[in-house]
């Protein structure tokens, strides 16, 4: 049987999926996270970030950064304000409007010319599209006409090459990827920082200084999303996706899942269906 991370569990991202943000105050994404879309990100103007398990990209002025679906990534502002363009879409999107073989040809993209510098013509016309795709995210059939035309763009454009590898990992990401290993295990601040290293009295300082969070919350939360995950595939009864994430009281599971996520196990599962 396959296992769930087989399957391509994810973190769930709860933002807007088209978003352009002209001139804002810039903002750093708290913890890495990957999910199920693609995502296209535009930087027209200021300077951040882009951090992966073992790279990171620098993106500057006009410039873009293709990551594909399941790539673990966090953002991080270096200017105080940013003019960005982000999308996140599924292959499915694109299949509303074009065949298999248009939509891999689109999407090659994403393995081509994944990051680099933007010219002042197609800067001008992707601008032009943020302002606007933003008011037609209903329109199924102008979104993936907007993304092939934007994915065009971006592959005649400059690839950028530096890549500058991480020398040491977060915190946040040392303890996502532990999690991510044991989900199925009872992860107790006593286990954890043993894992880590560390005492527990330093583990809860640090991480409670850097992220303004507790490291038990953060474990759960990582868990949770596994489990919400695991939700949307109907094979997986909930009392084992409870057992799978470590949660051996399945009463307790049901619990903690309402007070993150506003509605039981059985709740999600029935809307998902639903929606599906």
């Amino acid at each position: 049987m396959q296992t769930v991370r087989d399957k391509g569990v994810f973190y769930d991202t709860l933002h807007e999926k088209i978003r352009f943000q002209n001139n804002i105050r810039s903002v750093n994404m708290p913890y890495m996270h990957f999910h199920v879309m693609y995502e296209i990100y535009i930087l027209f103007e200021g300077s951040v970030r882009y951090l992966f398990p073992d790279k990171s990209y620098d993106l500057t002025g006009a410039s873009f950064i293709l990551i594909n679906p399941y790539d673990v990534h966090k953002k991080i502002a270096l200017s105080e304000t940013y003019t960005t363009f982000l999308i996140e879409f599924t292959e499915a999107d694109l299949l509303n409007l074009f065949t298999k073989e248009g939509t891999h040809e689109i999407l090659s993209a994403f393995s081509d010319k994944s990051y680099g510098q933007i010219d002042s013509e197609a800067t001008k016309r992707l601008f032009e599209l943020a302002n606007v795709l933003p008011t037609q995210k209903d329109d199924p059939y102008y979104v993936a006409m907007a993304i092939a035309e934007i994915l065009q763009l971006l592959s005649t454009q400059t690839p950028l090459k530096v890549q500058k590898p991480i020398a040491d990992k977060s915190l946040d990401r040392q303890i996502f990827e532990y999690v991510s290993n044991h989900v199925d295990e009872d992860i107790t601040l006593d286990s954890l920082s043993a894992a880590l290293f560390m005492s527990k009295q330093t583990l809860s300082t640090k991480f409670k200084k850097d992220y303004n969070s507790t490291v038990m919350y953060y474990v759960n939360q990582i868990k949770l999303n596994y489990a919400r995950s695991m939700l949307k595939y109907s094979e997986f009864s909930i009392n084992t996706i409870s057992k799978y994430c470590g949660f051996k009281n399945h009463t307790y599971f049901s619990k903690i899942f309402k007070d993150f996520f506003g509605q039981t196990p059985l709740q999600f599962r029935k809307e998902v269906l639903k929606d599906g």
